[in-house]
């Protein structure tokens, strides 16, 4: 069963403390954006609370104070959050719902959401090296059958439970320079960004699978247990495929939410990950 949130705290009681749960180091002060603009919009920061100081921000997040310092700078920028002397760092109002004409992109919100689950959660490498790209991967990155292709497999864990097993194949060409300790650290949509490549464009496919023997043994879950599977291929602004993932899921931690309207750029498509 999902834990309870811890209760809302305001300007006059204590401040929020970091989880003691282990995460990933984060290298650049646009990942700590990342997950604390998220947990603000999520809520788990609410108006008017105080967020940690630099100090134990640096601490939880393993980054220097002078990187928790920009991405804070960050999140007054976007207008979630004050800094007042004597006082501290105060979250504020969430930005109101963006109107017709500067409406945050579904695309953006997705892709967004999967960076902060990424980063809050802890990756452990299981496969990494060149391959021969089987038909379906070829296909999917428009190379030939058996062309060389980096494959990376890793389990990922959230509050130290098993929350998904992905398989992600890359062009020989993007993978120069990634590591295991990269992709321990980092997400692989992050690793994209910092190499310059700017995804544009998605495709993907969400379906129900059973887990087979290795994935079983990695999520914790029996042989044959049902999950959930998400296939996706990302693309460039020139129309060419830089990544192919499967992801499989284990279903209670991990779901998609969809909201929809007439108006095209009104409409969100995020990850939402339970806890518990």
């Amino acid at each position: 069963m999902p834990t309870q949130p811890t209760p809302p705290t305001s300007v006059a009681s204590r401040r929020q403390r970091p989880r003691a749960t282990a995460i990933a180091p984060l290298h650049h002060y646009h990942n700590v954006h990342l997950v604390l603009r998220q947990r603000i919009l999520d809520g788990r920061y609410p108006r008017g609370s105080l967020l940690a100081g630099e100090r134990d921000l640096a601490a939880e997040f393993g980054v220097a104070r002078v990187t928790v310092r920009s991405a804070l700078a960050a999140l007054q920028r976007d207008g979630l959050i004050r800094r007042e002397q004597g006082r501290g760092t105060i979250v504020t109002e969430p930005a109101p719902a963006p109107s017709r004409s500067d409406a945050v992109d579904a695309f953006d919100v997705l892709f967004d959401s999967i960076l902060s689950l990424g980063l809050r959660s802890r990756a452990r490498v299981l496969e990494f090296g060149p391959v021969a790209a089987v038909p379906a991967v070829a296909a999917a990155l428009q190379l030939d059958d058996g062309a060389p292709v980096l494959r990376i497999v890793r389990q990922r864990t959230l509050d130290q439970r098993p929350i998904s097993y992905t398989m992600a194949w890359l062009p020989t060409a993007l993978g120069r320079g990634l590591g295991r300790r990269e992709l321990t650290a980092r997400p692989l949509l992050s690793w994209l960004k910092s190499q310059g490549v700017r995804v544009e464009r998605a495709d993907e496919t969400l379906s129900a699978c059973a887990a087979e023997p290795a994935v079983a043994a990695e999520l914790d879950v029996p042989l044959g247990a049902p999950l959930l599977e998400a296939r996706r291929t990302l693309f460039d602004a020139a129309g060419r495929p830089v990544m192919h993932f499967v992801g499989r899921y284990r279903p209670e931690r991990y779901q998609y939410r969809l909201q929809l309207s007439r108006e095209p750029r009104a409409a969100r498509v995020e990850v939402i990950s339970e806890r518990g």
